[in-house]
């Protein structure tokens, strides 16, 4: 008999939520993704969802929101006052629904800038 542990369980899980990013990217970033080139691409995607796990950002939704605006904003986004304040605030701990507020304040954020 076959036993499969929790840990395996996990890094499969890990593992192909980590191919959909990378797909996820290249779909949507195309440039972003030429530019870095593959293996700074892995690289940006593996912190990326470290990052985003660290503020409870666990579903493959959150995760990839997450990401765009990585590749949108910068690696270091997160680090601004108003992401902050989102990413910060456990009240609930509603992952969903953090991720919904911090992608529309970002939306706001560039048209500010652009």
């Amino acid at each position: 008999m076959l036993v499969i542990r929790n840990e395996q369980i996990r890094a499969i899980e890990n593992e192909l939520r980590f191919d959909l990013a990378v797909g996820h990217a290249r779909k949507f970033f195309p440039d972003q993704c030429e530019e870095l080139g593959e293996a700074a691409l892995e690289h940006v995607i593996s912190r990326a969802m470290v990052r985003a796990r660290s503020y409870g950002l666990t579903s493959a939704r959150d995760l990839l929101q997450f990401l765009s605006l990585v590749l949108l904003l910068g690696e270091h986004f997160d680090q601004l006052p108003w992401a902050q304040e989102i990413l910060n605030d456990r009240f609930g701990d509603q992952g969903a629904l953090r991720s919904t507020r911090l992608h529309n304040l970002a939306l706001r954020y560039l048209n500010q800038i652009s």
